[in-house]
């Protein structure tokens, strides 16, 4: 009897799987390489809502545990994404500056086969 629960779960753990996996094939078919700016980032929220609510729905999970999670998990990567934020600044600003493409020049200055 254990058995057949556990092929059961398996199965509605698939669900969202193959509702991904559809979207973004659709996405890729209709966007092509423009598929990437927005239409892939909705196919995974589609996809999470999809698991948000079998869950709610066969499992009787409620609301808040969902939100305790997503306070949790967003609590522990706030450092690494003001991390990234400062860098893309830093790298943004030594770009519109003139830092980087003076050290690509003088880079392949120094690099050239003469």
């Amino acid at each position: 009897m254990t058995v057949r629960k556990e092929s059961g779960k398996t199965l509605i753990a698939l669900v969202p799987v193959v509702v991904l996996v559809v979207l973004l094939a659709l996405d890729i078919s209709i966007f092509g390489s423009d598929a990437i700016l927005g239409a892939s980032q909705v196919s995974l929220l589609f996809s999470t809502g999809i698991c948000v609510w079998l869950s709610m729905w066969l499992y009787k999970t409620p609301w808040a545990t969902f939100e305790e999670a997503i306070r949790s998990n967003v609590g522990d990567v706030t450092s690494a994404i003001v991390i990234l934020l400062l860098i893309g600044a830093l790298s943004g600003a030594w770009t519109v500056s003139g830092v980087v493409p003076t050290f690509i020049y003088y880079g392949l200055k120094i690099i050239s086969p003469k």
